[in-house]
């Protein structure tokens, strides 16, 4: 009886030492085990990061060259520079603001209430036209040209021809005997005085039959070479300006379209 006591002991003792051991070999194993993952997991990623860079790269370098592609493809292209053209066309209404500033600065309202607007040279800016409330205020005739009005005065005549965009004119009137005639070109704002004439009362042949005299640049002609010199210098192309003028009030206003 107590010798089987003892060998149950004994080997109650066995089985609890071999448990021990088989479960500090599970602990030993597991630790192992669990201390090397940490370096696998790290040459994995580290793998991975070395295998997937290449393609980064490569994808960073396309994407780079395919925006320096796309700018240089979108930018536009440039326009070679061609030289300004120069046209005889105003480009803006300067000159309606010249003109009616030169009206109201320069021009009395009194003196001259009838305008209009004519063309006697050979562009597409008009000339303005003022009419004398009476012969002894005259006419003038004015011109825009470069930011400038330039204008021509004629006392005590108001009679006035032109041939419409030829650049010549002429002014002839007066009264009491007295009728002289200038002859004009108009060309870029200068007036030249190309002629002057002058019809004027001579002498009686008898009690109411009064003989003219007619010179050109002090020379003495006859009545027919005098209006010769007036219808040659127009080419037969003469026009009066419209009788229907403007007043002062009105052409400010057209001036102001």
């Amino acid at each position: 009886m107590k010798k089987r006591t003892i060998a149950l002991v004994v080997t109650l003792v066995l089985v609890i030492v071999l448990v021990i051991a088989l479960v500090v070999f599970a602990c030993v194993f597991a630790f192992a085990s669990f201390s090397k993952r940490p370096a696998n997991q790290a040459e994995i990623i580290s793998s991975a990061v070395d295998t997937l860079t290449p393609e980064i790269v490569d994808t960073a370098s396309v994407i780079s060259s395919q925006t320096e592609t796309h700018a240089i493809s979108s930018a536009p292209p440039s326009k070679a520079k061609t030289p300004s053209k120069v046209s005889s066309k105003p480009q803006n209404d300067d000159w309606k603001k010249a003109y009616k500033n030169f009206i109201l600065n320069e021009v009395d309202p009194n003196s001259y209430p009838e305008y209009n607007l004519i063309y006697v040279d050979n562009n597409n800016v008009p000339e303005l036209f003022m009419k004398g409330a009476c012969e002894a205020d005259g006419s003038a005739v004015c011109s825009y040209y470069k930011g400038k009005v330039s204008s021509q005065y004629f006392g005590r005549i108001n009679g006035m021809e032109y041939a419409e965009k030829s650049g010549r004119f002429l002014f002839f009137g007066g009264n009491t005997g007295y009728y002289p005639l200038q002859l004009y070109s108009l060309s870029n704002g200068t007036f030249t005085t190309e002629a002057k004439g002058l019809c004027e009362e001579g002498y009686y042949i008898e009690p109411g039959n009064m003989v003219f005299q007619y010179t050109l640049n002090d020379q003495s002609v006859t009545e027919a070479e005098f209006n010769a010199a007036k219808n040659d210098w127009l080419g037969g192309q003469g026009i009066t300006p419209p009788f229907e003028n403007k007043s002062r009030e009105e052409m400010l206003q057209l001036l102001s379209q």
